[in-house]
């Protein structure tokens, strides 16, 4: 074996995501664990416990600082929860969406609360990777009733603007916007319809559609018959 192919194999070898891994592990854990025991000696500096927090964002083991915030989301303080989010918010921590989703669906104690499902739809969003189990979580959030997380909620489906997003979009607008027949008879007249969600949501969910479908379609029926008819163009 020459020189030169062994060079090329020790440097294979050093370039595997094992032994990168074991070179990153070396360097964040002794890290981790000193700036751990500042945050549970700043048990009354609140501020400080977000710093650290935040620091996770600014060290380039990606890997290991995203398992990390994803671990903290099981901290009971939703200002916590919020501050991990929030530095989960970059594309660099695409590849553990899946596992930010899977814990995020366990955390029951205490139940998130809106402002953190608020924070973990515009995570979402900005980390912009477009999956199955992504989309089904957003649709779940349309289903709520609070008016800050379904604005928040279409705007990450807006964010990530690829054409699987239009079909939740969709459904989301059949639930907000009035029939032909409500929307005749006007507010006075049909009094069961939720015509307060749907001035709350009618813009943003319309910016949203027109973003991802560059359409400029205004009434349910518009998109309802563009739909149908592209639907399998798709």
């Amino acid at each position: 074996m020459s020189g030169r192919t062994a060079l090329a194999i020790l440097l294979s070898l050093l370039l595997t995501p094992a032994a990168i891994a074991d070179g990153d592990r070396k360097a964040f854990n002794p890290w981790w664990n000193r700036e751990w025991k500042l945050f549970n000696q700043h048990k009354r500096a609140p501020h400080a416990q977000l710093d650290i927090i935040r620091s996770l964002g600014k060290r380039d083991e990606t890997v290991l600082a995203g398992r990390k915030l994803i671990q903290l989301l099981q901290l009971r303080d939703n200002r916590q929860r919020i501050a991990a989010l929030q530095t989960l918010s970059d594309k660099r921590f695409a590849t553990q969406v899946n596992l930010l989703l899977t814990t995020y669906r366990k955390l029951h104690t205490p139940k998130p609360s809106v402002m953190v499902d608020v924070e973990m739809v515009h995570t979402l969003g900005a980390i912009g990777a477009v999956s199955a189990p992504v989309l089904r979580f957003l649709s779940k959030k349309l289903q709520r009733p609070e008016p800050i997380l379904l604005r928040h909620t279409v705007k990450a489906l807006e964010t990530l603007g690829k054409p699987a997003c239009v079909d939740p979009l969709l459904n989301f607008l059949y639930q907000v916007f009035p029939p032909r027949a409500a929307r005749d008879a006007g507010a006075a007249a049909s009094p069961h319809f939720d015509w307060q969600r749907y001035r709350d949501l009618k813009q943003p969910l319309l910016d949203a559609l027109k973003s991802t479908t560059e359409k400029t379609y205004e009434t349910l029926e518009e998109w309802r018959a563009w739909y149908n008819n592209h639907k399998d163009k798709r």
